[in-house]
Protein backbone atom coordinates (compact mmCIF):
# COMPACT_ATOMS: atom_id res chain seq x y z
CA UNK A 1 0.00 0.00 0.00
CA UNK A 2 2.86 2.39 0.84
CA UNK A 3 4.40 1.77 -2.60
CA UNK A 4 1.12 2.64 -4.35
CA UNK A 5 0.74 5.87 -2.35
CA UNK A 6 4.39 6.79 -2.98
CA UNK A 7 3.98 6.12 -6.72
CA UNK A 8 0.78 8.20 -6.83
CA UNK A 9 2.46 11.08 -4.99
CA UNK A 10 5.47 10.90 -7.31
CA UNK A 11 3.19 11.00 -10.35
CA UNK A 12 1.30 13.96 -8.92
CA UNK A 13 4.55 15.79 -8.20
CA UNK A 14 5.82 15.11 -11.72
CA UNK A 15 2.57 16.39 -13.26
CA UNK A 16 2.73 19.53 -11.12
CA UNK A 17 6.33 20.20 -12.16
CA UNK A 18 5.51 19.67 -15.85
CA UNK A 19 2.59 22.08 -15.66
CA UNK A 20 4.62 24.73 -13.86
CA UNK A 21 7.59 24.55 -16.24
CA UNK A 22 5.76 25.29 -19.47
CA UNK A 23 7.46 27.42 -22.09
CA UNK A 24 4.46 29.47 -23.12
CA UNK A 25 2.02 31.77 -21.46
CA UNK A 26 -1.77 31.65 -21.62
CA UNK A 27 -1.76 33.35 -25.05
CA UNK A 28 0.33 30.54 -26.51
CA UNK A 29 3.41 32.75 -26.79
CA UNK A 30 6.72 31.31 -25.67
CA UNK A 31 7.97 32.97 -22.49
CA UNK A 32 11.36 34.53 -21.92
CA UNK A 33 13.40 37.09 -23.75
CA UNK A 34 13.93 36.74 -27.50
CA UNK A 35 17.54 35.63 -26.85
CA UNK A 36 16.28 32.93 -24.44
CA UNK A 37 13.77 31.75 -27.05
CA UNK A 38 16.59 31.51 -29.62
CA UNK A 39 18.59 29.45 -27.14
CA UNK A 40 15.64 27.04 -26.75
CA UNK A 41 15.20 26.87 -30.54
CA UNK A 42 18.86 25.86 -30.84
CA UNK A 43 18.30 23.05 -28.34
CA UNK A 44 15.77 21.69 -30.83
CA UNK A 45 17.74 22.41 -34.02
CA UNK A 46 21.14 24.08 -34.10
CA UNK A 47 22.64 25.02 -37.44
CA UNK A 48 26.07 23.54 -38.14
CA UNK A 49 27.49 27.06 -38.21
CA UNK A 50 29.30 29.23 -35.74
CA UNK A 51 26.55 31.63 -34.67
CA UNK A 52 26.33 34.53 -32.27
CA UNK A 53 23.18 35.88 -30.64
CA UNK A 54 22.65 39.45 -29.52
CA UNK A 55 19.79 41.69 -28.47
CA UNK A 56 18.64 44.26 -31.01
CA UNK A 57 18.33 47.82 -29.74
CA UNK A 58 14.77 48.42 -30.94
CA UNK A 59 15.20 52.18 -30.54
CA UNK A 60 17.91 52.04 -33.25
CA UNK A 61 15.75 52.06 -36.39
CA UNK A 62 18.74 51.36 -38.66
CA UNK A 63 19.63 48.18 -36.76
CA UNK A 64 15.96 47.22 -36.59
CA UNK A 65 15.60 47.66 -40.37
CA UNK A 66 18.80 45.69 -41.07
CA UNK A 67 17.83 42.69 -38.98
CA UNK A 68 14.03 42.64 -39.21
CA UNK A 69 13.03 44.64 -42.27
CA UNK A 70 10.87 46.92 -40.13
CA UNK A 71 11.28 50.63 -40.75
CA UNK A 72 9.41 51.67 -37.59
CA UNK A 73 9.55 50.44 -34.02
CA UNK A 74 6.22 51.54 -32.46
CA UNK A 75 4.87 48.02 -32.02
CA UNK A 76 8.17 46.27 -31.19
CA UNK A 77 8.69 45.39 -27.54
CA UNK A 78 12.01 43.51 -27.80
CA UNK A 79 14.07 41.54 -30.31
CA UNK A 80 17.22 39.46 -30.72
CA UNK A 81 19.15 38.16 -33.70
CA UNK A 82 21.39 35.16 -34.19
CA UNK A 83 23.68 35.28 -37.19
CA UNK A 84 26.55 33.38 -38.74
CA UNK A 85 29.84 34.63 -37.33
CA UNK A 86 31.39 34.30 -40.80
CA UNK A 87 30.07 37.00 -43.13
CA UNK A 88 30.10 34.82 -46.23
CA UNK A 89 27.38 32.57 -44.79
CA UNK A 90 23.87 33.89 -45.28
CA UNK A 91 22.10 32.94 -42.06
CA UNK A 92 19.98 35.07 -39.75
CA UNK A 93 17.38 34.07 -37.18
CA UNK A 94 15.38 36.85 -35.51
CA UNK A 95 12.93 36.50 -32.63
CA UNK A 96 10.83 39.58 -32.01
CA UNK A 97 8.11 40.26 -29.47
CA UNK A 98 5.43 42.81 -30.36
CA UNK A 99 3.58 44.97 -27.86
CA UNK A 100 0.17 43.79 -29.09
CA UNK A 101 -0.38 40.21 -30.27
CA UNK A 102 -3.23 41.40 -32.51
CA UNK A 103 -0.62 43.07 -34.74
CA UNK A 104 1.80 40.13 -34.87
CA UNK A 105 0.65 38.65 -38.20
CA UNK A 106 0.72 42.03 -39.98
CA UNK A 107 4.13 42.78 -38.46
CA UNK A 108 5.47 39.40 -39.62
CA UNK A 109 4.25 40.14 -43.14
CA UNK A 110 5.94 43.55 -43.05
CA UNK A 111 9.16 41.92 -41.85
CA UNK A 112 9.06 39.32 -44.60
CA UNK A 113 8.51 41.95 -47.27
CA UNK A 114 11.02 44.46 -45.86
CA UNK A 115 14.01 42.32 -44.93
CA UNK A 116 16.96 42.15 -47.36
CA UNK A 117 18.03 38.55 -48.07
CA UNK A 118 21.15 39.93 -49.79
CA UNK A 119 22.42 41.98 -46.83
CA UNK A 120 25.67 39.99 -46.68
CA UNK A 121 28.73 40.51 -48.84
CA UNK A 122 28.81 38.12 -51.82
CA UNK A 123 26.06 35.79 -50.53
CA UNK A 124 22.29 35.81 -50.42
CA UNK A 125 19.66 33.86 -48.50
CA UNK A 126 17.41 31.92 -50.83
CA UNK A 127 14.95 30.85 -48.12
CA UNK A 128 13.08 33.44 -46.08
CA UNK A 129 10.27 32.43 -43.71
CA UNK A 130 8.38 33.91 -40.79
CA UNK A 131 6.22 32.31 -38.13
CA UNK A 132 3.92 33.84 -35.52
CA UNK A 133 2.88 32.44 -32.15
CA UNK A 134 0.94 34.83 -29.93
CA UNK A 135 3.00 38.01 -29.62
CA UNK A 136 6.26 36.40 -30.83
CA UNK A 137 7.55 36.42 -34.40
CA UNK A 138 10.33 34.28 -35.82
CA UNK A 139 12.07 35.46 -39.00
CA UNK A 140 14.68 33.22 -40.57
CA UNK A 141 16.82 33.76 -43.66
CA UNK A 142 19.19 31.06 -44.85
CA UNK A 143 21.32 30.10 -47.81
CA UNK A 144 20.17 26.54 -48.56
CA UNK A 145 23.71 25.31 -49.31
CA UNK A 146 24.50 25.67 -45.60
CA UNK A 147 22.75 22.40 -44.82
CA UNK A 148 19.84 23.85 -42.86
CA UNK A 149 16.50 25.07 -44.09
CA UNK A 150 14.23 27.87 -42.98
CA UNK A 151 11.52 25.25 -42.50
CA UNK A 152 13.78 23.35 -40.06
CA UNK A 153 14.02 26.45 -37.91
CA UNK A 154 10.27 27.13 -38.08
CA UNK A 155 9.63 23.54 -36.91
CA UNK A 156 12.05 24.04 -34.01
CA UNK A 157 10.25 27.29 -33.11
CA UNK A 158 6.92 25.43 -33.10
CA UNK A 159 8.37 22.81 -30.73
CA UNK A 160 9.49 25.58 -28.38
CA UNK A 161 5.98 27.06 -28.59
CA UNK A 162 4.36 23.72 -27.83
CA UNK A 163 2.37 23.52 -31.05
CA UNK A 164 1.81 24.82 -34.54
CA UNK A 165 2.43 28.48 -35.29
CA UNK A 166 -0.60 30.73 -35.57
CA UNK A 167 0.64 31.70 -39.00
CA UNK A 168 3.63 30.92 -41.24
CA UNK A 169 4.72 32.99 -44.20
CA UNK A 170 7.25 32.38 -46.98
CA UNK A 171 8.87 34.78 -49.36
Amino acid sequence: MKKIIAAALAALLLATLAAGCGKKDSSGSPTGTPAEIIERIYKEKKPELMVGTQDIDVSDTDALKNHTGLSQNENVKEAAVSQAMIGSQAYSLVVLRVKDAATAAATAKEMLEGVDPAKWICVQADEVEAAVKGDVILLVMVQSELGISASDMVKAFEKVCGGAADETLKR
